[in-house]
């Protein structure tokens, strides 16, 4: 009897897509392979596979909340979801500070919006130190641009003139 190997093919099993990716990936799977994968495909099985990840391991919440954050970063529409991840991933405890890349742009005002920094702001316990930091930055920053310049207080106030005698 001689057994014949069908090396060219594989067969997928279970459910797939029309690409011929799996339709359901176990989300320690998905961990393993986003930290394996260029980032742009990362991102990808985040999206596609983890976008909607409602557990609470760990691991799985480190890498949804690595690239939650990533899209916040550039499209304001995924600060919510981004900020319910980080919500979840600290009341767990498990604290990452590795985002540093996300505080240092040019003006805070660019960093995250007015009312995400607000939300943090106003509950801060509920978010790790750097988020926290980066949205007091962005406070304060929305205060101080809606102060008049002192040089124009000093002009109006008249510091620099004379007194009259």
């Amino acid at each position: 009897m001689r057994a014949t190997h069908n090396v060219g093919r594989v067969r997928a099993v279970g459910k797939s897509t029309r690409d011929g990716v799996p339709a359901q990936i176990a989300d320690r799977l998905c961990v393993i392979l986003g930290s394996r994968l260029k980032p742009e495909v990362s991102q990808e099985v985040y999206c596609r596979f983890l976008s909607a990840y409602a557990g609470d391991d760990p691991e799985v919440l480190e890498l949804c909340e690595s690239h939650g954050l990533r899209l916040a970063a550039g499209q304001t529409v995924y600060w919510q979801q981004a900020l319910a991840l980080m919500e979840r991933k600290y009341a767990l405890g498990v604290i990452n500070d590795d985002y540093y890349w996300l505080q240092r742009v040019d003006s805070p005002d660019g960093s995250i919006p007015a009312n995400v920094a607000i939300r943090i702001a106003s509950q801060p316990q509920k978010y790790p130190r750097f988020l926290v930091y980066l949205a007091e930055e962005r406070c304060q920053f929305d205060v101080e641009s809606k102060l008049p310049p002192i040089a124009d207080i000093a002009q109006d106030d008249g510091w620099f003139q004379p007194p009259n005698v």
